[in-house]
């Protein structure tokens, strides 16, 4: 099977394919230019919003309130957003999110392999989701929707 082309980037090196939705594909990187609080080296996920979807204006604003909220909410179960970039070049346009890279598996793989969770599992996964989407409301910068690959920093007990 063919290794698949990724992305040129001139700040971050695109390592592999993390994940891909209905909005953006997720890469795992490294930084190759130190900017803010990231070092060189440092491993950053990068959230690419789909070329197709740069033109819709409902899409692009999810996008962009997306990484509003990641730069002003702070909590233990949310991630970091560090950055978002647009870069223009002669084979198009890009737009992406520069995350905190966080290995771990969204919480649909999780059910996905072990199964149906148990009562006291459950009830800690509602208990940071909840506590993440209360941080998010009480900013102003509430995300309308939880996605089904939601990547979380959810500990399973």
């Amino acid at each position: 099977m063919p290794q698949e082309s990724l992305p040129k980037l001139k700040r971050f090196e695109l390592l592999e394919t993390a994940g891909r939705g209905n909005t953006g594909t997720i890469y795992r990187a490294k930084v190759l230019t130190a900017s803010g609080s990231l070092a060189i080296g440092d491993e950053v996920a990068i959230k690419m919003l789909h070329p197709g979807l740069l033109v819709d204006e409902v899409a692009r604003e999810a996008f962009l309130s997306e990484a509003r909220a990641g730069m002003q909410v702070r909590h233990p179960a949310l991630l970091r957003v560090h950055a978002v970039e647009e870069v223009r070049r002669a084979e198009g346009v890009r737009l992406y999110l520069v995350l905190e890279y966080f290995k771990g598996r969204s919480i649909r793989r999780w059910l996905d392999s072990f199964g149906l969770a148990l009562e006291p599992t459950l009830r800690s996964l509602a208990r940071q989701l909840s506590g993440a989407l209360c941080a998010l409301h009480e900013s102003r910068s509430e995300e309308r929707r939880v996605g089904k690959e939601c990547r979380s920093r959810w500990a399973p007990d």
